[in-house]
């Protein structure tokens, strides 16, 4: 069971929920306490006036420029749709309510420091925000204000802790949030969807993210769309993910560049780079449950973002998600086996991340390399679902609500020409049958990871045909003795160390001075090198080659 931590506040005047559209109710909210012959009516000197009709508000607030030129500059909107924290109208109401809202230098003073006998409630300040987050529509009741007055008159579960922002200038923090689980049966866990916009103002290159979330949290994906078209395909607003309503959380013309299952720092390989456009075009998707169920529980995710201009020369970093769903499971141990659908690209990938999901019924998750010749077409293991690749140590059961992520140093290349990736995975499954599923009442069969096309030179991944060549491990796969044979082309300080799948170095075979000419080295079955696949890596004078084996038994 995740932890659920409660915090007592005191109790705040709630706003009435009610069936009406929920921007009717927020048009009164602002007729209400924000307009007056001091500020937005019809008497002021204000270009605003919040006491005309729904329709005159809606045309002078939603998508439309603010006066201030600060706040102008920057991109936002006096209502952002989908972004609040791009709304200069929430960001001028919020006075003291989330810090994430403040005013910045040069965009002038909130509402509630002029209007100090009118402030917004923190409950109203939160309709206005859940309002913009759900599309910032004129009609339809888009807001359970049932669900959020009741979190405001007692807010026992605390909102996540803000993460530090990363420099200003090379890097960006971005919220989503919050969201209000409830604690009924059918209300206490969620998935969704919301589209958002990132202007950096120039092409880049991200070497880093960071994300920080709940610990209710089941996962968050951080999709991109091709291009401003294909995003606007889909709804603004929140999207509930359900099978039955038809709506998935792979909708629409987008890749995986990211996922989380706790606070991660995805630090990218030197050398390599998530490339986003100027205007990058995101789809999050965020699955939560509150786990206690006995206070409404509010949850957020934030990420920071690191980047620099494009054209470092640094490599693309890509990423890839397999999913099974057709997967139908009756009760009983039950093993199935997923192909990436990706198996003969015209590509090699180099393999640097890798994790897998299934719901609480998984009991193991094995990836391998795709061997037609093989029982079952499985050839080398490359991810271990019994393994805690993170602490490094073997795992009696499969964490499913925690999965481990391997990290291949150097990365995993894999010929998707000739062969690419084979998973089998088993669940213990107590239920007359489950079927594929977005709830973790249902089942998944997923993993992802993360790639680049040719090998990074900073990470060491290129043949090194200027010191070394004729790199050659023979026989291979081993059974008993072998001998990894080479030509150094120049006297060189040479070290060459075995690494496991983990990465872990298991074996060190040179560490100092070697003469120009041919040398070979042995490797033994046996002791240390037991049955499975591993890397020679030969680094001459800090540059280094690679050369996979496999050791059958």
């Amino acid at each position: 069971m995740k932890k659920v931590y409660s915090l007592a506040f005191g109790v705040l005047c709630a706003y009435g929920a009610s069936a009406q559209n929920t921007f009717t109710q927020v048009h009164s909210l602002l007729q209400t306490k924000c307009s007056n012959s001091t500020c937005h009516s019809a008497s002021s000197a204000d270009a605003l006036k919040f006491d005309g009709t729904e329709n005159d508000v809606y045309a002078a607030l939603v998508n439309v420029a603010p006066g201030n030129a600060a706040a102008k500059t920057k991109g936002d909107k006096l209502v952002k749709v989908n972004q609040p924290y791009q709304s200069y109208l929430l960001r001028k109401a919020n006075f003291d309510f989330d810090t994430d809202l403040a005013l910045e230098a040069n965009e002038g003073d909130s509402m509630a420091s002029v209007t100090p006998n009118t402030p917004l409630e923190k409950q109203e300040l939160e309709l206005i925000r859940q309002w913009i987050m759900n599309g910032a529509t004129k009609t339809g009741k888009t807001v359970d204000t049932a669900l959020v007055n009741g979190y405001y008159r007692n807010p026992a579960n605390p909102f996540l802790a803000k993460p530090k922002k990363p420099t200003s200038g090379t890097g960006k923090q971005v919220r989503f949030g919050p969201l209000f689980v409830g604690t009924s049966n059918s209300a206490q866990e969620t998935e969704v969807l919301l589209k958002n916009e990132i202007d950096f103002g120039q092409d880049v290159e991200i070497d880093k993210i960071d994300g920080f979330m709940n610990l209710e949290s089941h996962h968050f994906l951080l999709f991109k769309f091709t291009d401003s078209a294909k995003a606007a395909v889909q709804p603004n607003g929140l999207r509930i993910v359900s099978l039955t309503g038809g709506t998935s959380s792979f909708d629409g013309d987008k890749q995986l560049t990211a996922s989380w299952q706790d606070d991660l720092e995805i630090d990218l390989p030197e050398g390599t780079a998530l490339f986003w456009d100027k205007k990058t075009y995101l789809d999050f998707n965020y699955h939560v449950k509150n786990y206690g169920a006995t206070a409404i529980l509010p949850v957020d995710f934030y990420f920071n973002i690191n980047y620099q201009p494009r054209g470092t020369g640094a490599i693309e970093m890509k990423s890839k998600l397999v999913n099974n769903a057709a997967l139908v499971l009756p009760q009983g141990n039950r093993t199935a086996y997923m192909n990436d659908d990706d198996n003969g690209a015209n590509e090699t990938r180099y393999i640097w991340s890798m994790t897998s999901h299934t719901h609480k019924y998984g009991t193991d998750f094995d990836i391998f390399e795709y061997d037609g010749t093989q029982p079952n077409k499985l050839g080398n293991q490359i991810y271990e679902g019994l393994y805690n690749y993170e602490q490094g140590y073997p795992l009696a059961k499969y964490d499913w609500e925690h999965p481990s992520t391997i990290y291949f140093t150097p990365q995993h290349p894999i010929d998707y020409k000739t062969s690419g990736m084979r998973v089998r995975t088993t669940w213990n499954v107590t239920e007359p049958i489950v079927t594929f599923g977005f709830t973790t009442k249902d089942e998944m069969q997923l993993y992802y990871y993360m790639y680049t096309v040719e090998m990074p030179i900073a990470a060491g991944l290129r043949n090194v045909d200027s010191k070394v060549s004729s790199v050659n491990i023979y026989p291979n796969p081993i059974t008993g003795a072998s001998k990894l044979a080479f030509d150094l082309k120049e006297n060189a300080e040479v070290r060459i160390y075995v690494q496991d799948i983990a990465g872990r170095i298991v074996s060190t075979l040179q560490d100092g001075s070697m003469a120009q000419g041919n040398h070979s080295l042995a490797l033994q079955a046996g002791g240390k090198l037991s049955k499975g696949v591993y890397l020679a890596t030969i680094n001459v004078n800090g540059i280094t080659s690679t050369k996979k084996f496999t050791i059958v038994e």
